[in-house]
C-alpha cells in the first residue's frame, strides 16, 4: 500500500542490536492489510550490529511507509522511545520493538475498525505470545487465563 496521504497508524519500532529479528519485524509490518496508509517509525540507536544497513534497505524500497530514524549516537531506550513517538502522525499508534513481529496480517484494520467503532476506547491490545529464544522458559500467552482484564478495570 502507498501511502500518499497522512497516515491513520503510525508503527512504531525501536530497535537496538536486533539484526537477527528486524527483518521479521519488518516484512510483518509491511504486510498488513488495510483499507488506509499507514506509517513505520523505526527508530534505531546506533546498534553495534547489521540493523542499520537492513532498515536502510526497507526504507529504500518503501520510502512511503519505512520512516528509518538512525541516531548519531546512542541515546537509550527510554529517550529512542519518547522521540519516535514524537514523529508518529497517525491518528492511533501501533508498538512494536524490533525483535517482535505481527503474526496477523488484518492486526491493524482488526484494531482500528474497533477504535472508530468504540470512541469511547482509548486502548486497545490484544494477546501476545512470549517465547524465548533461548528456551529458559516455556512459550506462553500472555496475558494467560488468571490475568484477564475486565472491560470495566479502570471504572
Amino acid at each position: 500500500m502507498t501511502n500518499k496521504t497522512e497516515p491513520l497508524v503510525s508503527i512504531v519500532c525501536i530497535t537496538y542490536a536486533h539484526e537477527k529479528y528486524i527483518k521479521e519485524a519488518l516484512d510483518s509490518f509491511i504486510n498488513q492489510k488495510t483499507n488506509f496508509p499507514f506509517e513505520v517509525i523505526v527508530a534505531e540507536d546506533c546498534s553495534p550490529d547489521n540493523s542499520r544497513s537492513i532498515i536502510k534497505e526497507y526504507g529504500d524500497k518503501y520510502p512511503d511507509i519505512v520512516k528509518p530514524i538512525f541516531r548519531k549516537k546512542n541515546i537509550g531506550c527510554g529517550a529512542n522511545f519518547k522521540n519516535a513517538i514524537k514523529l508518529a502522525k497517525g491518528k492511533y499508534i501501533a508498538l512494536c520493538e524490533g525483535d517482535d513481529f505481527f503474526i496477523d496480517n488484518n492486526k491493524l484494520q482488526t484494531q482500528v475498525d474497533l477504535m472508530e467503532k468504540n470512541y469511547d476506547c482509548s486502548v486497545c491490545f490484544h494477546k501476545v505470545k512470549v517465547f524465548h529464544e533461548d528456551n529458559s522458559r516455556k512459550e506462553c500467552l500472555f496475558p494467560n487465563s488468571k490475568q484477564i482484564f475486565h472491560k470495566n478495570i479502570l471504572s
